[in-house]
């Protein structure tokens, strides 16, 4: 299993972060693996929304189902994601800062199958993006850039 955690601080306020990152559809603004994110149930996002990925794997694009399984506004969300060669979850919390927000991230990850052989290249490259990961969506909510995708 892959596992990675990391903690930053944005100078938004805590709501502002946690509406950018509780919307599944913002995914592919900040995570380096993700080609598309779409919500797939009705109704406002919240606990037991379910929304597809299409993730690239060594090249491989790879759809997996998740849904949030934790929603607890401006406080925690997390996710889990389910597919053949991958499942993964994300768990993000939230607190106030000063003048802004200490985020949060933990994330696990598991191959399946054969792809299960390929695993210990995935760790080192995937904590390395996931650093680059929280930079990137301080940079986004700092900017002021639209949370929403159109």
């Amino acid at each position: 299993m892959i596992q990675f955690e990391h903690s930053i601080d944005i100078n938004r306020p805590v709501h502002e972060v946690f509406e950018f990152l509780a919307d599944p559809r913002n995914f592919p603004k900040w995570q380096t693996g993700v080609v598309q994110s779409t919500i797939t149930s009705p109704g406002p996002t919240g606990l037991g929304t379910t929304f597809d990925e299409v993730v690239k794997i060594m090249g491989w694009k790879v759809r997996t189902t998740c849904e949030i399984t934790q929603y607890e506004p401006d406080r925690k969300m997390c996710f889990r994601a389910t597919s053949r060669p991958i499942a993964y979850a994300g768990q993000f919390s939230f607190e106030g800062s000063g003048k802004g927000t200490r985020l949060n991230v933990f994330g696990a990850g598991q191959l399946r199958g054969l792809w299960r052989l390929a695993e210990p290249l995935f760790g080192p490259e995937i904590k390395k993006e996931s650093a680059a990961e929280m930079a990137k969506i301080k940079e986004i909510v700092e900017s002021g850039t639209p949370i929403h995708q159109p």
